[in-house]
């Protein structure tokens, strides 16, 4: 990839960081390569998961949703410049930008909110559309759960109920989700191996 300046200053005299947590200890461990990069001796590959993008349209509710239903923790909000939210989203400005990043275990989930006129309007996504279809969570009471959805504005779809082994559920904002008893996700790996 050429042209990247995450971590530096870029044109704009803007500091651009290439994410609000800390940066993995990379001395001594060998020169890094892109995935897929054949070039270069001794380069090794390393993939990191490092985080899901969630466009909101209320903010805080959004907030106190995911904090409300499934524990999640705030960990840092950041206000981001026009100029360089506008060219990493490939959205025109003005773009209005808010990211909050919210954590839970080793997972985080960025909340986006863009304040700016002319924000495309939801819509139903089907599953049979490319794309992400969904997130799941595993979740110790599937019950409890869908009732504290709803407690918090999202909605629980009755017609995916598959017995208490997974639903799926939609949070203020319509995103689907699913939801899972502990071990579920164990069981159906064991079953395919």
């Amino acid at each position: 990839m050429t042209g990247c300046s995450i971590g530096t200053s870029s044109g704009s005299g803007t500091e651009v960081s290439a994410a609000p947590f800390p940066a993995r200890n990379t001395k001594d461990e060998g020169p890094l390569r892109a995935p897929g990069s054949t070039s270069g001796p001794n380069l090794r590959v390393v993939t990191v998961w490092n985080h899901v993008g969630h466009h909101v349209a209320d903010l805080d509710r959004s907030i106190r949703f995911y904090e409300g239903v499934f524990g999640f923790v705030e960990l840092t909000r950041l206000e981001i410049p026009d100029a360089v939210a506008s060219t990493l989203l490939r959205v025109s400005e003005p773009v209005g930008l808010t990211a909050v990043y919210l954590g839970l275990g080793g997972a985080v989930l960025e909340l986006l909110h863009l304040d700016r006129p002319d924000n495309d309007r939801p819509r139903e996504r089907p599953f049979t559309e490319p794309g992400l279809t969904h997130v799941s969570f595993t979740v110790d009471d599937v019950a409890a759960t869908c009732a504290s959805v709803r407690d918090h504005g999202g909605e629980v779809l009755e017609d995916t109920d598959m017995g208490g082994f997974a639903i799926l559920v939609r949070d203020p904002d319509g995103q689907v989700l699913e939801l899972l008893p502990p071990g579920a996700l164990p069981r159906i790996v064991a079953d395919r191996a």
